[in-house]
């Protein structure tokens, strides 16, 4: 067992260094495979770390990987570790992450239960600095739910979810910048600008009086976006000030500020190139065709939703089939709106490259 604490110490040292996940995980498991021969006092024992490290590297590992239901199978072992030596305060860190991989399965109510679990050991640890994580996780779970809401139509559900999930996100953000933790606001920061900008597009897309002012969900929008770019800038984190200007460039279409949506989206597109994101550019080429369209150019608004078919099915990271299929029925929608021997061949460009 002494051997075993040497081999953890070195393993630490190991893991801390390496970026490579897949070899770090069988690494991991071959420990793993060891110590489930030692006694079980020896594993259960309150000052031996040992055996909850290990079942911790295992499912961040598997979670790296996306392996979900292997992940929350050693989450829930290392939970039931620290249950059976009552390590209480520890326990929040595990049930965050046992939310995280439910959240990530589509299984909200158990992702919530798991958050509001290590909320209320924080909140009884007297914990409020790592509470504003967890009220981060409860807004994405409200948000992901009013998008899916909205899809289907169910505006007022759509309201409501994005009600909670603005509660939540505010509470976050309140904790974040009490303790200074500069860098983490900027992810709540565009959280609240997204639901904001959701709240401003079920307005105006379901022209309907839902009791709340549409410029002024715009302007938080604009007002939180911008503040996550500051921060996103600050620290050069060049992926996410691409989503910010995404974002940015989303509101300015929606307003008809067009001339500043294509500036926006340009800036997105730049940075999504130099950082080889394959989906954020076909996401960018799709928004421009839109623009176009809307400018009455549609032969450019094909032109730019057929490069942006390109990339889906050329990439096999950002293959979605869900997209290609949307993009080809906008081209063919387009046609059928303004048709026209040009765009009836680039149609059928179009359908020949995806195949």
């Amino acid at each position: 067992q002494q051997d075993g604490v040497e081999i953890f110490a070195c393993l630490d040292d190991y893991l801390s260094s390496t970026q490579d996940i897949s070899s770090t995980l069988d690494l991991v498991q071959e420990v793993y495979q060891r110590i489930i021969l030692y006694p079980e006092e020896w594993k259960y024992q309150k000052e031996n770390n040992q055996y909850k490290f290990v079942l911790n590297r295992i499912a961040s590992c598997y979670l790296e990987l996306e392996q979900y239901v292997k992940s929350l199978r050693f989450y829930r072992e290392e939970l039931h570790v620290k249950q059976l030596i009552g390590e209480k305060s520890s326990q929040a860190i595990t049930y965050h992450q046992i939310g995280i991989v439910e959240q990530e399965l589509h299984n909200y109510e158990e992702a919530r239960s798991n958050y509001k679990s290590s909320l209320q050991i924080k909140v009884k640890c007297k914990d409020e600095r790592s509470q504003a994580s967890t009220y981060h996780q409860l807004g994405t779970i409200e948000e992901e739910i009013a998008s899916k809401y909205y899809e289907l139509g169910m505006i007022e559900e759509a309201f409501q979810k994005c009600n909670e999930a603005q509660y939540n996100y505010k509470k976050a953000i309140d904790i974040k910048i009490k303790y200074k933790d500069r860098r983490s606001q900027a992810s709540t920061y565009c959280n609240l600008g997204i639901v904001d900008e959701m709240l401003a597009n079920i307005i105006i897309c379901n022209q309907v009086e839902v009791g709340f002012d549409f410029s002024q969900k715009i302007e938080n929008a604009y007002l939180n976006y911008r503040k996550a770019l500051e921060i996103y800038t600050e620290y050069n984190d060049r992926n996410y000030q691409g989503h910010c200007y995404y974002h940015l460039g989303s509101l300015d279409y929606l307003i008809g500020n067009f001339t500043e949506a294509r500036y926006n989206y340009q800036q997105a597109l730049v940075i999504y190139m130099e950082r080889k994101n394959f989906g954020g550019q076909a996401a960018i080429y799709g928004k421009f065709g839109f623009l176009a369209e809307a400018e009455g150019e549609y032969q450019e608004a094909a032109h730019q939703l057929i490069r942006s078919l390109h990339i889906f099915s050329k990439d096999s990271e950002s293959n979605d089939n869900t997209s290609t299929k949307f993009i080809i029925s906008e081209v063919k929608r387009i046609y059928k709106s303004h048709p026209s021997d040009q765009l009836l061949n680039t149609i059928g460009q179009a359908i020949g490259c995806n195949e």
